[in-house]
């Protein structure tokens, strides 16, 4: 019997030995990467009729195609080596508080246990949320989805007709957001639609749209303000990711109804909203600014590496679309300010000028 096989069937056994508890722990993280699969299946599947005419369009948008792929598996693999990295250490965490008896223990019974006792999710959260120079790069990442990427999906999936919005956002919480942006920018990219033309005469945010990043911009502000002890900080991240879902899931029509506001007045709550809380967070953390702790922050923890570059990731992919936009035409000092701020958060401000210029109809 080969050793692959054998492994297996050795695994197989030991999980006979586990009580319902762990059976459940472990289908939950099966589950976890099931989905993703599902996820990248779904994304895939919805863009290949697009591809199919990808030969026909060449010259028109195909050189964006290559780039969006090669970024989207850089990011993927890059993000995922120290989300990998993370679930190690917290395995090796576990076990430091709580020793296995080695005699008796199997690695199934121990990652049960494990598992059983850990919410990943809300440790890794509360790792990169726990100081002022590690929320310096959570910020960054939630900012930009709450606000700019919330938007741009739902504006932007619309006018290329792009099928299931609620999948890549999806994607980009249970994988990497610069993953499932750069899906998106490759999908935009196989599109075969024309959108409408440029006009913002009569385009209206929609209640659901302006009410959820409202929200969002709230539950990022509130964040430094949470506690771990009392699950303020578990409660204000929940409703956050929910925010990020309402728009995509309920949208018959992107475009005005009922106490819907302009795009222009949109525009400018958003970006101004966005830029205040990134302005007091970097007031609060100026002489650690100076001293590039931030940067020594990337590398302290494997979750705080994660994220950290999944917003370099983000940031750099973001510069890669707006420079290839060939209805756009960018001033080099524009990219340079980007680049010396925070490529994220003045993204959700050139997002919002799109949105005066975008007519959705």
């Amino acid at each position: 019997m080969s050793l692959v096989p054998s492994a297996i069937m050795d695994l197989l056994l030991d999980s006979r030995t586990l009580d319902n508890s762990q059976r459940i722990a472990i289908s939950i993280l099966v589950s976890y990467f099931v989905i993703i699969l599902a996820l990248f299946g779904v994304i895939g599947g919805s863009l290949r009729p697009s591809f199919k005419q990808y030969q026909a369009r060449k010259e028109r948008r195909g050189y964006r195609v290559p780039i969006f792929a090669f970024l989207t598996v850089g990011s993927l693999v890059h993000t995922w080596y120290y989300m990998f990295k993370y679930m190690e250490w917290s395995f090796h965490d576990f076990e430091n508080i709580n020793p296995p008896n080695s005699a008796t223990s199997t690695l199934v019974a121990r990652v049960a246990d494990w598992l059983q006792n850990t919410s990943l999710f809300e440790q890794a959260w509360s790792i990169v949320c726990s100081s002022d120079s590690g929320w310096w790069w959570s910020q960054q990442i939630c900012l930009y989805v709450v606000a700019g990427w919330i938007t741009f999906l739902t504006i932007q999936g619309n006018r290329y007709q792009i099928k299931y919005l609620a999948a890549y956002m999806l994607l980009g919480q249970f994988v990497a957001i610069s993953v499932a942006s750069n899906l998106f920018y490759l999908a935009i990219a196989l599109s075969p639609v024309n959108p409408p033309p440029v006009s913002a005469s009569g385009t209206r945010a929609p209640k659901r749209l302006w009410l959820s990043v409202l929200l969002g911009l709230f539950t990022v502000g509130y964040s430094p303000k949470t506690s771990f002890t009392d699950n303020t900080f578990a409660i204000n991240l929940a409703v956050m990711h929910i925010c990020l879902f309402i728009p995509l899931l309920f949208q018959k029509s992107i475009n005005g109804g009922p106490h819907s506001i302009s795009i222009a007045d949109f525009a400018s709550f958003m970006s101004t909203g966005t830029l205040l809380l990134r302005s007091l967070h970097l007031y609060k953390m100026m002489p650690e600014l100076f001293s590039w702790q931030h940067l020594d922050t990337l590398h302290s923890h494997p979750a705080q590496s994660s994220i950290g570059y999944d917003v370099v990731w983000t940031g750099i992919s973001y510069l890669v679309w707006i420079a290839l936009d060939e209805g756009r035409k960018v001033e080099p000092f524009t990219l340079l300010r980007m680049v010396i701020f925070d490529v994220n958060v003045l993204g959700v401000g050139n997002m919002a000028s799109d949105l005066v210029q975008a007519r959705v109809d």
